[in-house]
This record gives structure tokens, C-alpha cells and sequence, in this order.
């Protein structure tokens, strides 16, 4: 244990089944754990594996942190053992690892088993008993306990308490704006004046608090009946009456049933109006159910906030310092631009009703730039949206961009949680900027996707943010010619290049100068200067920021425009590709290669490794840095080609690349033999953790609530690139199942013990292969009425 705290030890009903037997318990704390006690006759059971999966979605549904143990009976140590593999891989969907790697049988066999998830064990140690066949497993393993919460300060806005009525008259009131002549002018004007009019309406406010998670659904009405309680209570303690006691304890039962409806009717607007936004909805899920993941308290200062923006700027600078090399002649930029196509002269002026669309189907995040909240500025985007219209419209007329628009908000989290915090190497910087600088991002991007299609300028096999393009259609296109080259009975080598902080890298003179190319003339042109120039950016944690340092390459990458210029960069590189006649598929900065050859034929092939030569120098020439440590390569083909290949690798500069089992490409996981058994595990530990979140919240949650968080985080999930699986057995397939049948309970609050057929009728759900047989059905009808890429 992690401490000497006293813990409550809870027995738990689970599931019955004939194929073994098991005795369940939960250890209290902050996130419960379970252990489960399993015993396995020796005898062989076909329905063992299905029995156990659905005990582990029992169990999953329950808490992250599992522990297994006991007398399995499966040959753990025979690596070709088909049972043993199964229950590897039933272990491996629900995240969970064995930890056993010493015979704990007389015999020399792994028999007995500790699996756990969300927990480590460590001493694990296998002595012999005298007194049977099977050795004593002994393990630790530190389960945390609730500390006390230390007293913090935190300001705040009541902003519930606006009258929005007088606010809007106090925007409209700012509308003269002649004497304004410049884009800064019209920021600084609508920055400085709704700064003025959000502290007049709702003021700063500064509180000491000891609480780690808020009660925002506790309302003015529930703090009068808590009130009501206490003063009952004291009443009955004072007198010790019956009609006293009654009248406590009705009050109670009355308060509790108040508490769960407010929690429904909070709980349930919040999700309803974030219907359809998976992003929003997770973040939400994650801030209600799971503590922040905090950093050690020491590094909330100003200096390490230097520290890190030192560290961000100087590693692009390394990067580009490293880059610097004569451009080769052969690889010179071709002419992407054909004069008898219309040039991009001017932008479109949007109107005021054009700018108040986009801003109601903008997201509501906000920047600590911003004057005002985002869900004040939709609130009151009748009297704001000529202000904005007016910022965007002088910023795209004069060809400027203002320079409190370039400012982002860096906010440094861990890659992964539990990465160690003091190499800077784990932190991912996420760039914030002001909601304005969307906006007009949001347009001017708009505008540039018309003239790319108009002119017929996209990369054709470019699947990245554009329009009847995704994701699946990429994947689909590259696992379809898979596919096709492993029934012709052919080897086909399958490359996923990585690029090393590829938005930040590129050149602001190479992009300008390819923007150019595609026929951005004038103003325009000088807009994308003035984006690109002069652009800023300081790190933030809590309170604490670093000092502002000056972005001097790259595009931002955290909304719609940085990601097309970076289309726009790359444009070249599909007719590197086509001389060398590989087969190549882009996904913005994910770049995936592959070649066909007969197994026979002398590998690697000759075209891969010099085509590989010519992308690094074209990479070289215009700033990118290809990650050698992170490029993958994969073998594909049927079970006799693969085991027919002798051991090669792709030579590399000094390194080389050699094949990996398998590899993961815009979120599927391929292997070898496109099984996709990796990928469908990897699913289903994600969906249960979803799902896990979503029961914890169930009670306080409506029908209607609970299948929108279910559709977005977990449903989202089983259909995303769905139509890969096809063709896969039922036995690969089953996983999936199982987590749309637990979904479908939780919707519902159907018990395990209930058949679940007639409840997905009721939701009117398709099974998991009747879904990806729609899917398939969906994508070709697109494909017959023009409504998919031309691939």
C-alpha cells in the first residue's frame, strides 16, 4: 500500500459463468481498485474466452484500476500456444498486462497469473510451497489514498449575473468608429473598450477555496435547503422528538432528490449543447469525471515558463541551424502555376451577416487574449458582430494583419501522463490564439480553398483539409491497393515518413515564394507577408507567464489556415514521388509511401532507396528535418509471402530503417497481413475508458444526455475507418461488440444479466458488422454521384 491510511475492503457480485470461477473485492480510495481472484479448471473450454471478456467489460465498466490473479491453467510460457494467444489478446483489448515471466508450476509452466491495469505491481517474487504443485506469487503494488486539499486563491467573473440587455447597449454605444483608419486601430479599439465594459458588468473577484472540484449545478435554491437541513438537525438533537426526526429525515430524502435533479438538468444542458462536437465533449467529460493533471507545484513560475519558451525556440532554431545547405539544382521548385488560370487579385469583403455565421459555428473556447469570454461574444453577437466585421474587412482591404492578432497564449502539457516533467522533451506546446484571429483566419482560409479548386491546384492524392475528403478515404484508398497486390501475390513495402516539428519549420521566404506560384498576387500576397511576419508568442501556466519571444518561422497550427499553407508548401513533393513512380498518399504532414514488387525480386527495391535519397534532400533544401527514429516501415502480403522474406533493411544516412510488425498510420494500426487485431484492441481499451467515465456520471445524466456522450466518445470510435475491417472474421469482430452492447446498457441501464438484442433494437443501433456493411454502402455511393475524392 502507499501509505498506513485505513481502507475499507469492499466484496462485489460479478457475473457467473461455467467456464471458471472468481471471487471479487474493491479496495476504497480515490479511483477504486478491483481484484478479482480467478480459477480456471485445466480442462480445455471454447467458451472460456468469450465468458472472460465479458467479465472484463463487467469489471472495466467499474474502475481503470484491475487487478487479476490466481490459477489460470493456460501454458503462458508456450509462445505458439493458440489459448494462450487468445487470452493475450483478450487481455490486451481492455489495457490490461501479465506480469508473471517465471514457471510457477513444478512442471516448468506459467500457470498462475497476475494481470493488472491502471496499477504497476513490483517485488514480484515465485517461491515454492511444499504442500502442492503450484508456487506461492507474492507482489506490491501502491494504491493511492485521498489527501487533504491545501487552501489556493482563484479569481473569477460572475458572469450569470449580466444583463445582457444593457451589456448590448453598451457595445452598440462603440460603434462610431471614423475616426479609426488603421486594422490596429480597430483591434485596439474593440480590445480596450469591451475590456472596460466587461469590468463594469462583471468585475474581477478574488476568493480563498479548499474544494478540488467544483458544484457549479449547486444553485442558490439548494444552499437555502441545506440551511433548511442543518437548523432540523440541530432541532431533533436538541429535542430528541419523533415528529422532529421525521420531519429531518423528509427534509433529507427531499434535499437529495433536489441535489439529482440539478445535477441532471446541468449535466444534461451542458452535453446537449456541445451535441455533435466530439472535442468539446471530451474535454468536458475529462474536467468532470478526472482531476487535472497537475504539475509538480514547484514548476508554476515565471522563470520555468522561460525556461520553456527558451527551450521551444531554440530547438526550431537547432533544427534550421542543421538545415542549412546549398539548394540542389535538380530539385528546384516547378512551376505550380498555369497562366491561363485566374490569379488571386483581391479578397471577397465579408458582410456583417457572413461574420455573425461564422462566429455562431465557431467553437467557444476562449484565449486569455480575448477582451471578452467567447459565450459572451455569441451571446451578444447582434450588437458585436459589425465591430468584428469591421476588424476583418480593414485587415483584408489594406493587406495587414494586426499585431495583437499574431500574439499566441502557449499552454506546455505532458505528452503522455506520468512522463517525467523536468525533461522539457515531454512537453507539447499548444498555441492559443485570440478569437478575432479565427475569424479572420476562418475567411481569408475560406477564400484560398476556392482558388486552389477552381485552378485545379490541389495535390490530387492530398486528403488533408479539404472538402469530401478524409481520413477513411485516404486509408481506405491505401488499404484497398494493399490489398489488391497481396491476392496478386505480391510483397508490398509500406513507408511512413515522420517530420520533426514539420508546421514550425517551414521557411516564411518558401512558402511566400510558393504562394506566388499559385497565382496569390497584390494585396492578398502582402497579407500572407504580414501573417507571417511579426509574430509572437509567451508561455502560460496558471498565472505565471514567460517573457514575449518572436516566432520566426513556421505557421500556426492550431486552426484551419496554418494546416492549408502547409498543403501549399508540400506541393512539390507529389511530382518527386511520381518520377520515381512510388506509390504516395499525403495527409497534410503525414506522409505514407508504398511500392509493390514480386517477393523474389531483390529488396529493397532500387526506385524506394533513391526516391527515399531525393524526398530527404527535398526536405533539406526547404526546411523540413525527416525524423529517421521515427520513420516505419512496414512488409505486407499474405502469411507465406511475409514468412517467406529474408531480414532487410532500407540503408538511411548512417542508420537504416527495418521493418516493424506493425505501424500506425492517421490512427489505424496496420499489420503484416492487414488483420487489424492490434487496431481493434487498441479501440476497445480506449472505448471503455469512455465508457467508465460515462457510468461514473450516468445517475446525474438523462436518457437523451447519455447517448450523445455515448455517440461522440465511444460509437465515434467503432465507426471511425469502419469500413477497413470488412471482410474480417466474427471472432476479431466480437471485441467491438462487446463494447457497443456495454454502450447499450449504459444508455439504457440494462443489467448484464438481460439479453441485449431487443435493447439495441430499441435504439434503433446496428450491429458491428451490419455497421461497416453500411459504411461500405455509404462510401460507394458517394463514390457513383461525385461525392468522394477523385481517387
Amino acid at each position: 500500500m502507499a501509505n498506513n491510511l485505513p481502507r475499507i475492503i469492499v466484496p462485489m457480485t460479478a457475473p457467473v459463468f461455467g467456464s471458471f470461477e472468481s471471487l471479487v473485492c474493491q479496495f476504497s480510495g480515490p479511483v477504486p481498485t478491483i481484484v478479482a481472484t480467478i480459477y480456471r479448471p485445466p480442462k480445455p473450454n471454447k467458451e472460456f474466452i468469450s465468458d472472460f471478456s465479458n467479465f472484463l467489460t463487467h469489471l472495466s465498466l467499474l474502475t481503470p484500476n484491475i487487478i487479476l490473479l490466481g490459477d489460470f491453467n493456460i501454458h503462458m510460457d508456450r509462445c505458439n500456444n493458440l489459448a494462450a494467444k487468445d487470452f493475450i489478446s483478450c487481455l490486451d483489448s481492455f489495457g490490461i498486462l501479465q506480469h508473471i515471466t517465471t514457471p510457477t508450476h513444478i512442471k516448468g509452466h506459467i500457470l498462475d497469473l497476475v494481470c493488472c491495469s491502471g496499477v504497476l505491481p513490483n517485488a514480484c517474487k515465485v517461491d515454492p510451497l511444499p504442500l502442492s504443485d503450484h508456487s506461492l506469487v507474492t507482489f506490491n503494488v501502491n494504491i493511492a489514498s485521498t489527501g487533504s486539499t491545501p487552501t489556493r486563491s482563484i479569481t473569477y467573473r460572475k458572469l450569470n449575473n449580466i444583463n445582457l440587455d444593457h451589456f448590448s447597449s453598451h457595445i452598440t454605444n462603440l460603434h462610431d468608429t471614423d475616426t479609426l483608419h488603421t486594422p490596429d486601430g480597430f483591434v485596439s479599439h474593440y480590445n480596450n473598450n469591451l475590456r472596460n465594459i466587461l469590468d463594469i458588468h462583471a468585475p474581477l473577484k478574488t476568493r480563498m477555496v479548499s474544494f478540488s472540484l467544483t458544484a457549479p449545478w449547486f444553485t442558490p435554491y439548494l444552499r437555502q435547503l441545506k440551511a433548511k437541513g442543518r437548523r432540523l438537525e440541530r432541532l431533533y438533537k436538541k429535542t430528541g422528538l419523533s415528529i422532529h426526526r421525521e420531519m429531518y429525515s423528509s427534509h433529507l430524502s427531499h434535499y437529495k432528490d433536489s441535489i439529482s435533479k440539478a445535477k441532471t438538468a446541468y449535466y444534461s444542458t451542458l452535453i446537449n449543447t456541445r451535441e455533435g462536437n466530439s472535442k468539446a465533449l471530451f474535454s468536458l467529460l475529462s474536467k468532470i469525471t478526472q482531476p487535472t493533471n497537475q504539475l509538480p507545484p514547484h514548476l508554476y513560475s515565471s522563470d520555468f515558463c522561460d525556461t520553456l519558451a527558451s527551450f521551444f525556440n531554440s530547438k526550431i532554431e537547432n533544427i534550421h541551424h542543421e538545415l542549412l545547405v546549398n539548394p540542389d539544382p535538380d530539385l528546384a521548385p516547378p512551376i505550380l502555376f498555369d497562366t491561363h488560370h485566374h490569379s488571386f487579385l483581391s479578397f471577397s469583403l465579408p458582410s456583417v451577416n457572413e461574420i455573425a455565421e461564422l462566429i455562431k459555428h465557431s467553437k467557444s473556447s476562449t484565449s486569455q487574449l480575448d477582451p471578452l469570454p467567447t459565450v459572451l461574444v455569441k451571446a451578444t453577437l447582434p450588437s458585436l458582430s459589425p465591430l468584428i466585421t469591421n476588424v476583418i474587412q480593414s485587415s483584408l482591404t489594406t493587406g495587414i494583419v494586426p499585431t495583437s492578432l499574431k500574439k499566441a497564449a502557449v499552454t506546455p502539457i505532458l505528452k503522455k501522463p506520468g512522463l517525467d516533467p523536468s525533461n522539457l522533451n515531454n512537453f507539447r506546446p499548444i498555441s492559443n490564439l485570440p478569437f478575432i484571429s479565427k475569424i479572420l483566419e476562418k475567411n481569408v482560409a475560406e477564400q484560398l480553398r476556392i482558388h486552389l479548386s477552381q485552378n485545379n491546384l490541389y495535390e490530387q492524392f492530398q486528403s488533408g483539409f479539404r472538402p469530401l475528403h478524409s481520413t477513411e478515404t485516404a486509408l481506405f484508398k491505401i488499404s484497398n491497393d494493399l490489398l489488391l497486390a497481396a491476392d496478386s501475390g505480391l510483397l508490398s513495402i509500406l513507408l511512413l515518413l515522420d517530420l520533426s516539428s514539420a508546421f514550425d519549420t517551414i521557411s516564411h521566404t518558401i512558402l511566400l515564394d510558393r504562394l506566388s506560384a499559385i497565382g496569390i498576387r497584390n494585396i492578398p500576397l502582402n497579407w500572407f507577408h504580414s501573417y507571417l511576419s511579426g509574430r509572437t508568442q509567451f508561455i502560460q501556466l496558471k498565472q505565471f507567464t514567460s517573457h514575449t519571444v518572436p516566432v520566426t518561422t513556421g505557421v500556426p497550427q492550431g486552426y484551419v489556415l496554418g494546416p492549408l499553407l502547409f498543403i501549399i508548401y508540400l506541393l512539390p513533393l507529389g511530382q518527386i514521388l511520381r518520377k520515381y513512380k512510388i506509390h504516395f498518399h499525403f495527409y497534410a504532414d503525414d506522409t505514407q509511401l508504398y511500392i509493390s514488387t514480386k517477393p523474389n525480386s531483390s529488396l529493397p527495391p532500387t526506385s524506394l532507396t533513391d526516391c527515399l535519397l531525393a524526398i530527404k534532400s527535398w526536405f533539406t533544401t526547404n526546411f523540413l528535418k525527416l525524423n529517421n527514429d521515427k520513420t516505419e516501415l512496414l512488409l505486407i502480403g499474405t502469411k507465406s509471402v511475409i514468412n517467406s522474406i529474408q531480414k532487410f533493411s532500407i540503408p538511411f544516412e548512417t542508420s537504416s530503417i527495418s521493418p516493424s510488425p506493425q505501424v500506425k498510420s492517421l490512427g489505424v494500426i496496420f499489420d503484416s497481413t492487414l488483420s487489424f487485431t492490434s487496431h481493434i484492441n487498441s479501440i476497445t481499451r480506449s472505448a471503455y475508458f469512455h465508457l467508465r467515465s460515462i457510468r461514473r456520471l450516468r445517475p446525474s445524466l438523462s436518457p437523451h444526455s447519455t447517448a450523445v456522450l455515448v455517440h461522440s466518445l465511444v460509437t465515434s470510435r467503432l465507426d471511425y475507418c469502419n469500413s477497413l475491417l470488412f471482410g474480417l472474421p466474427q471472432k476479431t469482430l466480437r471485441k467491438l461488440q462487446y463494447v457497443q452492447n456495454s454502450a447499450a446498457r449504459i444508455i439504457s441501464q440494462t443489467p448484464s444479466t438481460q439479453h441485449i438484442t431487443p435493447v439495441l433494437q430499441q435504439l434503433h443501433w446496428l450491429p458491428i458488422t451490419h455497421r461497416i456493411t453500411y459504411k461500405i454502402l455509404i462510401l460507394t455511393f458517394k463514390s457513383i454521384h461525385n461525392l468522394a475524392p477523385s481517387y
